[in-house]
């Protein structure tokens, strides 16, 4: 499947009963992704399709999304399960120009054990770094001068809470 880089928003019912999909291409850059308004997580062409154990391959810019994915500066937001289920992703950098981390951010990413968080940021939204129960993050690097605010009292980040910051 592809999906253009002038999409500006996806609907909650986009990909309803998209349980095969196994590639996605998006043909703009990381930041016209995080950009996209994602409604809600049945927006994000990669949740119908775990719900099968199917892992979903996502390339931007016909590049395969793996390993160290960085947010770049000048992203002004990123939408609500942008990274949803991406568990080829081991290493994530917000820049500092974002001031919002969303909802379920990469929920289910089950390979991220590091994240670098810029120093614009304001607060972290609900499961945004859930992974399954296993908490595999085992790196938490905020670089913001106060902490953030977190969007519930269970962080789902694991072992990490706002006083585990590691200053960067």
């Amino acid at each position: 499947m592809t999906i253009g880089k002038n999409v500006v928003k996806i609907d909650a019912t986009a990909f309803n009963n998209c349980e095969s999909i196994n590639k996605v291409y998006f043909e703009g850059n990381i930041s016209e992704w995080c950009e996209i308004d994602f409604v809600d997580i049945d927006s994000s062409p990669f949740y119908h399709s775990s719900m099968n154990s199917k892992r979903t391959n996502f390339y931007i810019n016909n590049v395969l999304v793996e390993g160290n994915i960085e947010i770049p500066e000048g992203t002004k937001k990123i939408g609500n399960a942008a990274f949803y289920d991406c568990d080829a992703l081991t290493t994530m950098t917000i820049g500092d120009g974002i001031t919002t981390i969303p909802d379920s951010l990469c929920y289910s990413c089950d390979k991220l054990n590091e994240v670098r968080i810029g120093k614009g940021i304001q607060s972290i939204g609900i499961l945004a770094f859930y992974i399954n129960d296993a908490y595999n993050i085992e790196k938490f690097y905020c670089y913001a001068a106060l902490p953030p605010i977190f969007s519930n009292k269970k962080i789902y980040m694991g072992k990490f809470t706002p006083s585990d910051w590691h200053a960067g």
